[in-house]
């Protein structure tokens, strides 16, 4: 057993290990992060840096759910200055992360030499490994290893006040009340989930099938992955056996392990529609969305989905991948090209002056549409 005091009768001792390292990130550590979030941002001066950093950097962050409304809130109150005594732990991290120069990563082993951002890393690396665990116990080998990481990275950031503190949780009597937070904690896992269990266990089969696709990161990955964090979608077209599937496979692994979101797998917009929930970081993906091998233009006019990717998608792929069935050329009999119908032209035209006002002039006269001879203003 990791702890050493005597626990009550009906706490196992992986779950004991689970309790101690939980009230170690969820009471402790937030102490010792908000001692070092203070010297990065003076109190007194948070405000102003949170409204410089507002439209450059908050905004961005909140669209993509790197922030949430509760959390904003506490950034931006109605009334009243920001304090970080009302921050909790994920807040006082992404603003470190993003408003300083401290490299924070996502993963372990920390790759810097930055001491703070390796300390600040092991934090936020344990504390998600412990509020996404999926049957709130711990093995006592993973205890001791956690523990010494976690208390070493609080010691670190807190100053040596808070080696009593890990000392103290390390020892405490647990009682009746923690038997009642692991209740908690396991009545959350899987609670308020709007996928079906059984969709869900169907989804969980196939994402432990991407886990052992052989992927290479390419430069198409990495754009893709960035695409996503910046608009919140990506659409990955080329032709078959080109390696679609597998890129969106890996991002949203990528994104799963070290962003937090939650994977979806949905064969249609109606589902992500359904499975929408705007209290949890989701990732949806779809395979096949204008049909299996060629275009299917029905699939397409059925959900919209030409206006959904007029609407968002990169200015490469409106360049691209887009002709207007107005138009003749030979390059329309491509079955990785999208062939526009005449009631959505105006749309489309519409989106291609939107990127020249916004300055990717460039991109848009790359456009084939413009070079076919039956073009013309």
């Amino acid at each position: 057993m990791g702890g050493a005091s005597t626990k009550s009768g009906d706490i196992s001792s992986e779950e004991e290990n689970f309790l101690r390292i939980f009230h170690l990130l969820i009471k402790v550590a937030p102490s010792a992060v908000r001692v070092r979030f203070d010297q990065e941002f003076y109190p007194r001066g948070l405000q102003i840096v949170l409204n410089i950093a507002r439209s450059s950097t908050l905004v961005t962050l909140k669209k993509r759910r790197v922030i949430n409304q509760a959390q904003w809130d506490l950034l931006f109150p109605l009334s009243g200055t920001p304090s970080s005594e009302t921050f909790d732990l994920t807040l006082m991290i992404c603003l470190i992360r993003n408003l300083t120069k401290i490299q924070i990563e996502d993963e372990l082993p920390y790759m810097g030499n930055d001491v703070v951002g390796a300390a600040l890393t092991t934090i936020k690396y344990y504390r998600n490994k412990i509020m996404h665990s999926s049957d709130g116990i711990l093995k006592d080998v993973l205890f001791n290893k956690w523990w010494d990481e976690t208390s070493k990275a609080i010691i670190q950031l807190g100053g040596i006040s808070f080696i009593e503190s890990c000392s103290l949780a390390k020892v405490r009597r647990l009682d009746r009340n923690d038997r009642e937070i692991l209740n908690e904690i396991r009545n959350m896992i899987g609670t308020f989930d709007p996928v079906p269990k059984g969709v869900r266990d169907i989804c969980d089969r196939r994402i432990l099938e991407w886990k052992i696709e052989n992927v290479a990161q390419t430069r198409a990955i990495k754009r893709l992955t960035e695409l996503v964090e910046l608009h919140n979608v990506a659409l990955a077209v080329g032709p078959s056996g080109c390696g679609k599937s597998t890129a969106i496979h890996s991002i949203a692994l990528q994104l799963a392990q070290t962003k937090e979101y939650n994977i979806i797998i949905a064969d249609n917009l109606e589902e992500i529609k359904y499975f929408y929930d705007p209290d949890r970081k989701n990732i949806y993906v779809m395979e096949n969305v204008f049909g299996d091998a060629t275009f299917d233009e029905y699939k397409a006019l059925k959900w919209q989905m030409i206006d959904l990717t007029i609407d968002v998608a990169h200015r490469d792929i409106i360049r691209d991948r887009f002709v207007v069935k107005g138009m003749s050329g030979d390059f329309v009999k491509n079955e990785i090209v999208v062939e526009l119908p005449l009631e959505k032209e105006k749309k489309y035209f519409d989106r291609l002056k939107k990127d020249i006002d916004q300055g990717f002039i460039k991109h848009v006269f790359a456009n084939r549409n413009l070079k076919d001879s039956s073009f013309s203003f």
